[in-house]
């Protein structure tokens, strides 16, 4: 289970799903000659990019593995473990705010929860579960 809610790779829709979803697409469609990306953001653009998977989903993945890996960097490099973001200094929240697009830290947790949403529905198609 996911520590927090700040724990972006274990939370439902969070980095492992979608991971997982850009694995399961290259593996089904390898035999074809499928796009291969090392980089999960590049093989979700690469599939939706090709047509080889309803837009939408695609881009709700890319979207969310973008923003949430992009916030998981800020917490590695600037807080000690188990350290609220929230708590973290003035310049490190706007950091933050920045990262996921949003005007301040208040809506980051919104942002990141809309996110994970639409990865999880995106996650669900594409592995039908």
């Amino acid at each position: 289970p996911p520590r927090d809610f700040w724990d972006m790779k274990l939370n439902r829709g969070g980095l492992v799903d979608v991971e997982f979803a850009a694995q399961f697409l290259q593996l089904a469609h390898a035999a074809d000659g499928g796009p291969l990306r090392p980089n999960t953001g590049a093989a979700l653009a690469a599939f939706r990019e090709a047509g080889l998977g309803p837009t939408e989903p695609l881009q709700a993945l890319e979207d969310a593995w973008r923003l949430q890996q992009n916030l998981t960097q800020l917490i590695k490099l600037a807080l000690e473990d188990e350290a609220a973001p929230g708590a973290g200094p003035a310049a490190f929240r706007r950091l933050m705010a920045r990262a996921a697009g949003v005007g301040d830290f208040k809506a980051v947790k919104p942002a990141v929860e809309r996110a994970r949403k639409s990865a999880r529905n995106g996650y669900e198609i594409i592995v039908q579960v």
